[in-house]
């Protein structure tokens, strides 16, 4: 989300297919954009929580079919220990 024309601001967005996610992906922002995600792999769904739990911060658009397919998987890693 950026609102300023062109690449001007401070935040250049960059998409990532959520599917492809990586923790070196996530290791290079502090804030996350989801939106339209499809059903999550488990190393996604990790990759996510420990992102979370480490302090990123996530806006997560619940406008796909399996956003809650992909919450309780995330509530799931959330409830294991570290």
């Amino acid at each position: 989300i950026n609102p300023y024309a062109g690449n001007a601001g401070s935040l250049l967005p960059r998409r990532i297919e959520a599917s492809k996610l990586t923790p070196a992906d996530l290791a290079s922002t502090s804030k996350l954009v989801l939106t339209r995600v499809n059903q999550l792999p488990q190393p996604q769904i990790r990759a996510l929580a420990d992102y979370m739990k480490s302090g990123g911060g996530a806006l997560w658009f619940l406008d796909g079919t399996h956003d809650a397919d992909n919450t309780r998987a995330l509530a799931e890693w959330f409830t294991q220990p570290e």
